[in-house]
C-alpha cells in the first residue's frame, strides 16, 4: 500500500509539470495590426470601424487594458448582459491594473466613479448622475461606446458624452463597430460627417479585411481551409428555384407598397438579387415601425421571413423536419378578409409543401420507405473520419458550428445514433406523413457513432454567461476528475516512469467536439481562448466566423500550432450568399473611406447654453409684474421624472439650453412651472393606457394639485403627413380597437374639459413647443414637486392633526369600493380612509358603534347604516 500511494504522488507531480503554463501565455498577444491602431490613437478620440468578423473585441479589450488605472475613470457604454460580463471577465483574467466594475443595478454609484478604473453603466443612470450632479464630468478620463452603429442621434449615450465634452473637451470618445452596413444605413446618423459632429471625432481607422497591414498579418500564414461544396438534387432544385421566384415577386410588392405608401427610399440592397440572403434595408425600416404597420403590409414581412426559413431549412435540414416545419406554418391562425396577404394560404405555399412530401416519402421498388439523407451529413460524416485520424498522432479539440440551436441539436443527435436512425426517428415524430407500417419498413441499423458520445459537448447560447450553465459545467468537470484513476505504476527507474506516464497523459485527455451556434460569437470566442481547438467545421460558410478563425489562427502560429478549418457549403444558395455579404461589405467600406477624405474636423461647439435671458426676462416681468425675478429665472427650467429619459425629449430640451432637473415624481411627466404639469405618451402607450385606464388615474392626480394639465402625445415620426399618404393616429395594430380607443379618447376629454391635448410629430418639434411655452412661465419648484403623492388625501378628520396622520396613500381602487356601499357620501368616504386608526376593512368592521360614532359625530346616521351593514349576519337574510 505505501508502494502505491508513493507511486501516486510521483504521478502527480509529474502531471502538475506536464500541464504547467508559462507565463507568456497570461499576457494578451497583439497583433502588428492592432499595435499600430492602439499606438496611432492611444489618446485620441477616434472611431474604429472593423470588417465583420475581424475581432473588435480584442481591440476593445486592448484599449481597456491599456487605459484601466486607479488615475483614469472609464467609462464603458452601449453593451449587453452578456457583453458586459465577458469583458468584465476577461479584464481580470489578464489582471488589470485595477478591477472593472458593474454600475448595473448599484443605487449610489458615487464610489465607483471615486475610485477610477472602466466602469461598466448604461446611458440612462449616466445622464441622470450627471444631471444630478452625482458624477463631476471632469473626472473622466475616456468614454467608449461598444457597437456604435447602432446608436441614433438623439440617444442618451450622445446626450451624455455631448454634456461630457462640454464640460471637459480633453475626455476621449472611442466609438467601436464591426458592422459597417449599420453604420452606413443607419437613418439616424446617415453620414460620417454626422458621427463626427455627434461624438466630437478627431479620427476614424478603417480595419477592412483587404487593407494592406491587415492582408499582410493574415496572409503571411494562411489559415488552411478544405471547403466541400455541392448542388441540390433535382427534386430540391425545383423547389428551391420555385421559392426564390415566390420570395422576389413578395419583395417587389413590399418594395412597391413601402415606397409609395409609406414613402421611404429605395437603396441599391433593396434590389431582388440580395433579397434571397437577408433582410434588406426596407423591410428593417419598416420592421422598426411595426407596431403601427397596416396588419397587410406586417405580413409580407412575415411572409418573406418565412420563405428565406424554408430556403435555409431546404439546405440544411432532413426533409421530414421541414415538412413538420410547413405543416405547422399552415395551421397558424389568419383573418379571412386578409387571406390573399398570407404565404401559407396561397397556391405557390401549397407547391412547395406537396413537393416536399414528395422527397420525403420516396419508396424503393421493393415498397419500402426510402427518405433522402441530406448531403450535409454525408460530408460531416468525412470530415470526422479524416479527423479522428489526425487526432490519433496530434491531440486536439474539435469545434463544431452550426447555424442555430435547431441545427446544433440535430448535429448532437447524428452524432450519436448515425444518419441511417436519425430519418427513422425523424419519420417516427411525424405520423401525419407516415403509419406505423411505413416506420417500421425503414431498417433499423447498428447506431454508427461518428464520434465518441462521452466527447461530445454542446454549449448553450451564451453559455458561460449563464450562471446556473457556468456551476454545472463546473461541477461536471470536477466530478469527472476525480473519478479518472491514475495506472499505477511498476517498479522500474525513474526514467522509464516518466516515459509510461507521457503515454497515459495522451490517453486521459481525449480530443472533444464541442458543438456551439454560429451566431452565439461571446461563447465561440470564450472556447476559442480556452479549449483552443485546432480543427473547426463550420456546416455553412459565415463570413465573420472566417475571419475570426483567420484571427485566432494568426495567434496560434505565435504558439507553432497549425489550425484547420473544414467547411461545407451549397453552391446555389449558401456560396452566393457569402460572395455577395463580402461584395456589400466592400462597397460600403469604400464608400465610407471617399467620404472620410472630404470629412470636416468636428467643433467644439458650446452646447446646452440658454442665450435668451434678455427675452426671457422682459417677458416674464410683462406677465407678472408684482414677481422679483431672481437670476435663477433668467434660464428656464423644467423638472422632469427621471423614467421619461427613455425618450428623445429631454436630450432636445437640452441642446436648447433649458435646464433638466431629473426627479422621481408621481404626478405628470415634466412639471413647467408651478401650476403647470404634462404627461407626455408615445402613440403605442396613449393607447395602451387609454384601455387599461391608467391615464385616467394620472390625470385625477394631476387636477388635484396643478391648475394647468397637458397632454402631449408624440408620434416620433411614425405618422407625420410629410412622410406618408392618410397619415392617422390610430394605424396598425390600433387599427383593430380603432373605434374603441377614440371613444376612451372622448371620455378622457369630457371628463377634464380643462385639459389641454397638443400633438406633436416628433421629439424635436415638442421641444420647440416647449420652449416658447417656457419663455413666459415661471420656474417650478423642485420640492413642491416632490411632496406631490399620487393617491394622497388632503382632507383629514376631525380631532386628527396633519403631524398626527402624515401623509396617506389609498389605493384608489378602494375608494370606488366604498363609494359603492349605501349611505357614504364622498366626505364619508375620505375621512374614513384618512384615518389613521382605520388602516383597512378589518379594523373597521371590529369597530364599536359608540366608537364608530365618536370618530364621526356629524354623520351619526352614516355611522350607524355603516355598523349595520358590517354587523349584519348575511346568512339570516338568506333563510328569511
Amino acid at each position: 500500500m505505501d508502494d502505491q500511494m508513493e507511486t501516486d504522488a510521483d504521478v502527480q507531480v509529474v502531471l502538475e509539470e506536464n500541464v504547467e503554463v508559462p507565463d507568456e501565455e497570461d499576457k494578451i498577444r497583439i497583433l502588428d495590426y492592432e499595435m499600430n491602431y492602439l499606438a496611432t490613437n492611444l489618446e485620441k478620440s477616434t472611431m474604429f470601424v472593423m470588417s465583420d468578423g475581424l475581432c473588435v473585441e480584442r481591440l476593445f479589450l486592448n484599449e481597456l487594458l491599456t487605459h484601466s488605472s486607479h488615475e483614469k475613470l472609464i467609462l464603458i457604454l452601449n453593451l449587453d448582459e452578456y457583453e458586459t460580463l465577458y469583458f468584465i471577465e476577461e479584464l481580470k483574467s489578464v489582471k488589470a491594473d485595477i478591477e472593472p466594475r458593474n454600475a448595473g443595478m448599484i443605487v449610489k454609484r458615487e464610489r465607483l466613479y471615486v475610485s477610477g478604473g472602466a466602469v461598466f453603466i448604461k446611458s440612462q443612470p449616466l445622464i441622470m448622475d450627471i444631471l444630478q450632479g452625482v458624477l463631476d464630468p471632469q473626472k473622466i478620463k475616456a468614454v467608449f461606446v461598444y457597437n456604435c452603429g447602432s446608436v441614433h442621434k438623439n440617444d442618451n449615450i450622445v446626450h451624455a458624452i455631448q454634456r461630457i465634452k462640454t464640460t471637459n473637451p480633453g475626455c476621449w470618445i472611442k466609438l467601436f463597430t464591426d458592422n459597417v452596413r449599420s453604420l452606413y444605413y443607419n437613418q439616424s446618423l446617415p453620414t460620417l460627417q454626422s458621427f463626427y459632429d455627434s461624438f466630437r471625432l478627431k479620427n476614424v481607422e478603417f480595419g477592412c479585411r483587404f487593407s494592406d497591414d491587415i492582408r499582410e498579418c493574415l496572409d503571411t500564414n494562411k489559415l488552411a481551409i478544405s471547403a466541400f461544396e455541392y448542388k441540390l438534387s433535382k427534386e430540391a432544385s425545383v423547389i428551391y428555384e420555385n421559392l426564390v421566384e415566390q420570395l422576389i415577386r413578395e419583395s417587389n410588392t413590399l418594395t412597391t407598397i413601402v415606397t409609395q405608401y409609406y414613402k421611404f427610399e429605395k437603396n441599391e440592397e433593396d434590389g431582388a438579387y440580395y433579397c434571397l440572403h437577408r433582410r434588406t434595408g426596407l423591410e428593417a425600416a419598416l420592421h422598426a415601425k411595426s407596431a403601427t404597420l397596416e396588419p397587410q403590409h406586417r405580413n409580407y414581412l412575415t411572409n418573406l421571413k418565412n420563405m428565406r426559413l424554408v430556403i435555409k431549412g431546404l439546405i440544411n435540414l432532413d426533409v421530414v423536419s421541414l415538412y413538420k416545419w410547413m405543416i405547422a406554418l399552415e395551421e397558424e391562425d389568419f383573418v379571412e378578409e386578409m387571406r390573399p396577404t398570407y404565404w401559407h394560404k396561397r397556391p405557390g405555399f401549397e407547391f412547395v409543401k406537396n413537393k416536399i412530401k414528395q422527397m420525403a416519402s420516396k419508396y424503393n421498388k421493393q415498397s419500402v420507405l426510402v427518405c433522402d439523407i441530406p448531403v450535409k451529413w454525408h460530408i460531416l460524416e468525412d470530415i470526422l473520419t479524416e479527423i479522428k485520424e489526425i487526432v490519433k498522432k496530434e491531440p486536439g479539440d474539435i469545434l463544431l458550428l452550426g447555424n442555430n440551436s435547431l441545427i446544433c441539436q440535430t448535429l448532437l443527435d447524428l452524432l450519436k445514433v448515425g444518419k441511417e436512425n436519425m430519418i427513422r426517428s425523424f419519420a417516427a415524430k411525424c405520423r401525419a406523413l407516415f403509419s406505423k407500417k411505413d416506420i417500421d419498413s425503414i431498417s433499423l441499423v447498428k447506431p454508427k457513432l461518428l464520434w465518441n458520445e462521452d466527447d461530445v459537448e454542446y454549449f448553450e447560447e451564451n453559455h458561460f454567461f449563464n450562471k446556473n450553465d457556468a456551476e454545472k459545467t463546473l461541477c461536471a468537470a470536477l466530478k469527472k476528475s476525480k473519478s479518472n484513476k491514475r495506472i499505477n505504476d511498476i517498479e522500474a527507474g525513474p526514467m522509464s516512469k516518466m516515459t509510461k506516464l507521457n503515454i497515459t497523459t495522451k490517453e486521459i485527455v481525449p480530443s472533444k467536439l464541442c458543438i456551439v451556434q454560429s451566431t452565439d460569437r461571446l461563447t465561440i470566442l470564450k472556447l476559442l481562448s480556452t479549449r483552443k481547438p485546432l480543427h473547426i467545421i463550420t456546416y455553412s460558410p459565415d463570413l465573420a466566423l472566417t475571419r475570426t478563425i483567420e484571427i485566432y489562427h494568426a495567434l496560434m502560429m505565435k504558439e507553432d500550432k497549425r489550425i484547420k478549418l473544414y467547411t461545407i457549403s451549397n453552391k446555389e444558395y449558401e456560396l452566393e450568399s457569402y460572395q455577395t455579404f463580402v461584395h456589400n461589405e466592400s462597397k460600403v467600406f469604400e464608400r465610407y473611406i471617399k467620404q472620410f477624405s472630404t470629412i470636416c474636423p468636428c467643433r467644439d461647439e458650446d452646447l446646452f447654453q440658454f442665450f435668451d435671458q434678455g427675452l426671457r426676462v422682459s417677458s416674464l416681468k410683462s406677465k407678472y409684474p408684482n414677481v422679483s425675478i431672481t437670476t435663477d429665472e433668467e434660464t428656464p427650467l423644467v423638472i422632469l421624472d427621471s423614467r421619461e429619459f427613455k425618450s428623445e425629449l429631454p436630450y432636445e430640451l437640452s441642446k436648447m439650453g433649458v435646464t433638466i432637473k431629473p426627479l422621481t415624481i408621481e404626478v405628470g411627466d415634466y412639471v413647467l412651472s408651478p401650476d403647470t404639469v404634462m404627461e407626455r405618451k408615445a402613440l403605442d402607450d396613449l393607447t395602451q393606457s387609454l384601455h387599461e385606464g391608467r391615464i385616467f388615474k394620472q390625470f385625477e392626480g394631476m387636477r388635484k394639485f396643478y391648475k394647468n394639465c397637458i397632454l402631449l402625445i408624440e408620434s416620433n415620426d411614425k405618422f407625420d403627413a410629410a412622410s406618408r399618404r392618410a397619415a392617422d393616429p390610430f394605424k396598425g395594430q390600433m387599427n383593430k380597437y380603432g373605434r374603441e380607443t377614440k371613444l376612451k379618447l372622448c371620455v378622457l376629454i369630457r371628463k377634464n374639459p380643462q385639459m389641454k391635448i397638443i400633438w406633436m410629430s416628433s421629439p424635436r418639434k415638442s421641444a420647440d413647443f416647449l420652449y416658447e411655452l417656457k419663455m413666459g412661465m415661471l420656474n417650478p419648484n423642485p420640492d413642491k414637486a416632490l411632496s406631490y403623492k399620487a393617491g394622497v388625501i388632503d382632507t383629514l378628520p376631525s380631532g386628527v392633526t396633519q403631524s398626527e396622520a402624515g401623509p396617506v396613500k389609498i389605493v384608489e381602487e378602494m375608494q370606488r369600493v366604498f363609494a359603492k356601499i349605501p349611505s357614504l357620501g364622498l366626505k364619508n368616504i375620505e375621512e374614513i380612509m384618512a384615518n389613521p386608526l382605520i388602516p383597512n376593512f378589518k379594523a373597521l368592521a371590529n369597530m364599536k358603534l359608540d366608537v364608530l360614532e365618536d370618530q364621526y359625530p356629524d354623520s351619526k346616521i352614516a355611522s350607524n347604516e355603516l355598523f349595520k351593514i358590517l354587523n349584519t349576519d348575511f346568512r339570516t337574510i338568506n333563510a328569511e
